[in-house]
């Protein structure tokens, strides 16, 4: 059985791949179903958990996202977007480079 499926009967909670929030017991007995699958069944699992795990991933991107374009939404033109530093350094590196050589 590869790793991926394997950390499935970790008694330890997994985190964010849902897997903590499968009983004990079910996620034996899901174990054991898995365990019984032809290999070729088996890869098939494998690739539908990773196709679960993708989209997962792209649902939280775009969360992530979204939470950063509301949050500049929010504080834009305030001290939490501007970097005084951020800005005098950027400034000073644009006036090097129109600075005739």
């Amino acid at each position: 059985m590869s790793e991926s499926l394997s950390r499935l009967s970790s008694p330890t909670p997994l985190g964010h791949n849902g897997c903590d929030k499968i009983p004990a017991m079910e996620r034996q007995e899901l174990m054991d179903m898995i365990k019984r699958l032809p290999a070729d069944s088996v890869a098939e699992v494998e690739d539908f958990v990773a196709a679960l795990a993708r989209r997962r991933s792209i649902v939280d991107r775009k969360d992530l996202h979204q939470a950063l374009a509301d949050y500049a939404r929010e504080h834009a033109g305030t001290s939490a977007d501007l970097d005084p530093d951020l800005e005098a350094a950027a400034s000073d590196h644009l006036h090097t480079q129109d600075s005739p050589k």
